[in-house]
């Protein structure tokens, strides 16, 4: 199917930009006012939906995720951290580190902190420095 889309959409995308070109030179051309006009109107009604269609078939094509593909991606990863934290919560009594939380969400420490402080910020918990610099987060249980 991807193939498909790629084998037609190249050629809607060139030929569109052809009519796009033409748009760009008819400024150039040594015809009457009108004509040059009517050109850079045919010239944006055929090549500005071959352009567009083409480049949507394209881009789909590709594999990249379109914009609420990638919401519903960010949702889904802020839900599976929300889980890590809670399960966490549970078995360390509302005490839980950046550390273990890091790990246990397999993620990169500046994402781990990004996080927890905007849970402890949502959830008013408190936290602590440790004398050696680990910080422990208290979510209110009771």
């Amino acid at each position: 199917m991807n193939t498909l889309k790629k084998v037609l959409g190249y050629p809607l995308l060139t030929i569109g930009g052809v009519f796009l070109l033409i748009v760009l030179f008819t400024p150039f051309v040594d015809e009457s006012r009108s004509d040059k006009v009517y050109a850079a109107l045919g010239g944006l009604m055929l090549g500005l939906p071959l352009t567009i269609s083409g480049g949507l078939l394209v881009r789909s094509a590709s594999g990249l995720p379109s914009r609420v593909e990638n919401q519903r991606l960010r949702e889904a990863e802020q839900d599976r951290l929300q889980r890590v934290l809670y399960q966490l919560l549970e078995s360390n009594d509302g005490k839980v580190t950046l550390v273990q939380f890091a790990i246990a969400a397999d993620v990169p420490a500046d994402e781990a902190r990004t996080f927890m402080n905007a849970q402890a910020t949502a959830f008013s918990a408190d936290f602590d420095v440790t004398d050696n610099g680990s910080i422990v987060y208290q979510f209110p249980i009771s």
